[in-house]
């Protein structure tokens, strides 16, 4: 039994078709056209997910299956309820139509988990890395030894069905070759290893993308790099954060992997700082030119950047604004260097560092202390020079 949700789209009419020449018995939903479908929000989607998950654990459903409403993009909910990420299921498809097929290439693009190459291999089935954008997608899905392409965000093709990505052939080959394995959805997810791809974007300005491209790439290049598809900076114990300008957007997405979720929105915190620190210099101009002003719009400046620029205003940067992990490229000192060298004001209220100025206060006066103490155990000049004069320089 499966659940499937039309997404309020057109493709209900061929999806009731194919169910029923197949004879799968499948509870079908979201099968009216909805003018709020056909945006396919995050949102939007993200709720019909909660529903499904809870329709195929109370009909205790082998999976279930919600299409995008062109019905291009395919997301899966597993038979416990739990929706599986997009990128998850590309390594699930990419298992098994290798192990059915044992030949030939997949597709992924740059943002997929490294365990893709370990998939393949075990396999023995080749890997090709792709852009990220639908034109890569497309054009992968030509390619005469492609048997599988995804994009990561649910859109698959199937080679031998067509050339675009087609969610409900996706839909038929993910049944067919469970049917294969005889294993339920948790079981094919589980026995991938575990692995964690997060992924943000931080606004920057067109104009700016480039020579932040530039600058960041510098910076990835004091370590291991690879500058293929954006930056990819690797880190030695195989974690990775890639750095690309997305297409239609003033900004660039982050996207980062590594064991656990922590450890990647970690990269994620760190490459972000990079690409604020540059940031902060064109904020703080104070050029009049249209390229200059357009660096102050709000919607420009990283929300998390203009949340510290309010704060530096009652505080100076510290170690406290975590910015005191050894792996940070820019400390709180490169800040400060950066504010107060282009004439940023903190205000610090005298109450507020009450604190402060009373250890200072203590620690002055046990200064004063011991050097007085040490003064007086100390002779006379003139002292020091008759003995030496009397009885020589002790030998060394």
């Amino acid at each position: 039994r499966l659940v499937i949700d039309a997404g309020g789209g057109p493709s209900v009419g061929v999806l009731s078709l194919i169910m029923g020449r197949l004879g799968i018995d499948a509870l079908t939903v979201g099968t009216s056209l909805e003018e709020e479908a056909a945006a396919d929000q995050a949102s939007y989607r993200e709720a019909a997910l909660r529903r499904l998950s809870g329709l195929v654990v109370s009909s205790g459903a082998r999976l279930g299956a919600r299409l995008g409403p062109t019905a291009e993009r395919l997301s899966i909910v597993d038979e416990l309820g739990r929706p599986i990420n997009d990128g998850r299921m590309l390594l699930i498809m990419l298992d098994l139509m290798a192990s059915a097929r044992h030949s030939g290439v997949v597709a992924v693009p740059v943002t997929t988990s490294r365990l893709a190459e370990e998939v393949a291999a075990f396999h023995g089935v080749g890997i090709r890395r792709i852009g990220a954008g639908f034109a890569a997608l497309a054009a992968a899905g030509e390619q005469a030894d492609v048997i599988l392409a995804g994009d990561g965000r649910g859109r698959f093709v199937l080679p031998s069905v067509g050339p675009g990505p087609d969610a409900i052939s996706a839909l038929m080959m993910l049944l067919a070759l469970m049917a294969v394995t005889d294993l339920p959805l948790s079981h094919l997810d589980t026995r991938i290893p575990a692995s964690a791809v997060v992924t943000r974007t931080v606004s920057i300005p067109w104009g700016r993308r480039a020579a932040t491209m530039r600058a960041v790439r510098l910076e990835a290049e004091r370590g291991h790099t690879d500058t293929r598809e954006g930056i990819r900076a690797l880190e030695p114990d195989g974690s990775w954060c890639l750095i690309l300008p997305v297409d239609d957007e003033a900004c660039l997405a982050l996207y980062a992997e590594a064991d656990d979720a922590a450890g990647a929105r970690a990269l994620l915190d760190r490459w972000q700082r990079v690409i604020e620190f540059l940031k902060l210099h064109y904020v703080l101009s104070r050029r009049s030119e249209p390229f200059w002003r357009d660096n102050l719009e709000p919607a420009s400046i990283p929300v998390r950047l203009q949340e510290q620029l309010e704060l530096w205003k009652y505080q100076s940067p510290w170690i406290k604004d975590g910015l005191a992990r050894s792996e940070e490229t820019f400390p709180a000192a490169s800040y400060q260097y950066v504010l107060y060298g282009m004439g940023f004001r903190t205000e610090v209220s005298a109450r507020t560092l009450e604190p402060e100025v009373r250890e200072a206060r203590r620690a002055r006066a046990e200064n004063a202390d011991i050097t007085a103490r040490m003064l007086s155990g100390l002779p006379r000049h003139r002292d020091l020079i008759d003995r030496i004069v009397k009885y020589g320089l002790q030998p060394v």
